[in-house]
């Protein structure tokens, strides 16, 4: 075990570290899956505690685990049901489009609106579990 992958094994809740691109590529591919994944951000259940692997994506290096505490692991459960349910909206309002095979100009813009609303909600939310501290 290298010395940073024995700094993520004794993360607490509440706490992060820096990781490697390698430790964050390979904690992707393993199991548990992810219950959730934004862009190069995503989220895994382990022991009743949740878990964020953010990759930085700016060329920094600045790739990062967390151990969410309890109350932060209670928010990214919630907030991601808030993430999933706008998805739906927006599935639905697409499915919608398609069946009737045109949408009018109302209805492009609440489907413009709900897509919007839906990526706000999703950035909104791993924005705020990726400010440590902040």
């Amino acid at each position: 075990m290298t010395g940073r992958e024995s700094t993520v094994a004794r993360l607490g809740p509440g706490e992060h570290c820096r990781i490697t691109e390698d430790q964050w590529a390979e904690r992707l591919e393993s199991d548990p899956p992810a219950f959730h994944q934004w862009g190069s951000c995503f989220l895994v259940e382990e022991e009743g505690l949740v878990w964020l692997w953010a990759r930085d994506v700016s060329g920094e290096g600045r790739h990062t685990a967390a151990c969410l505490d309890v109350a932060r692991s209670a928010r990214a459960r919630e907030g991601v049901m808030e993430v999933e349910a706008a998805a739906r909206r927006v599935a639905d309002l697409l499915t919608a489009a398609r069946e009737r095979g045109q949408s009018t100009l109302d209805e492009q813009r609440v489907e413009m609106r709900a897509s919007e609303a839906f990526t706000e909600l999703a950035e909104g939310l791993y924005k705020e579990l990726t400010s440590f501290g902040q």
